[in-house]
């Protein structure tokens, strides 16, 4: 988004976060919104939905950790945990998956912003599970010494894999500026999947 609107400072967004999938259909449906960034398909044949990244889940957790020696990690490992978790990376999808493991998951923390999830870990406050992109968000973000007292496990597991994609009505007009930024959004996450695999 910073380098389209460096690039075209005259064209306008408007960003909105939504998770009820009829109220994105509704907005394709009336022109208001261009695309959806979703998980989620329309089972319906006017509208495409097109992959944009797979998404592994990982867990982070302090140096020191019982875990942290660790390349990969189990749902079971997170029995007695205490869970600091961002809204975007599902937990009731973690809970779903822990209480099918015969346990329910501690919350410590569940919030929007991924920026305070890593100095949590790094202080022991909890270990997190963050998705593909919230880890690399946080590789980003924060600074390197910081990243230095963090360890990190792919949690191996295949219903802990998600994949983001595009959603759009196939008939939509798309403006010029719609179709650059789609060309450009594809290639951000082309990108952040090579970096992170």
């Amino acid at each position: 988004m910073t380098r389209f609107t460096a690039e075209h400072p005259e064209v306008r967004f408007r960003q909105r976060r939504m998770t009820d999938m009829y109220a994105i259909k509704a907005r394709l449906d009336n022109g208001t919104l261009d695309y959806a960034l979703t998980y989620h398909r329309l089972p319906d044949p006017e509208y495409q939905w097109e992959p944009l990244i797979r998404e592994d889940y990982y867990l982070i957790m302090p140096e020191g950790h019982r875990l942290s020696l660790a390349e990969t990690a189990k749902i079971s490992d997170l029995e007695g945990e205490s869970l600091l978790m961002n809204d975007v990376d599902n937990p009731d999808f973690i809970e779903q998956q822990c209480q099918l493991n015969g346990f329910t998951p501690m919350f410590s923390f569940i919030g929007n912003e991924y920026e305070v999830i890593g100095p949590m870990v790094e202080q022991g406050i909890g270990i997190s599970i963050v998705g593909t992109l919230n880890l690399y968000d946080m590789k980003k973000s924060l600074p390197l010494e910081h990243l230095a007292r963090i360890r990190i496990a792919k949690i191996e597991d295949e219903a802990f894999e998600r994949t983001l994609g595009i959603l759009y009505r196939k008939h939509h007009y798309l403006s010029p500026a719609a179709r650059q930024f789609y060309r450009q959004m594809k290639e951000y996450f082309r990108v952040i999947q090579l970096e992170m695999e």
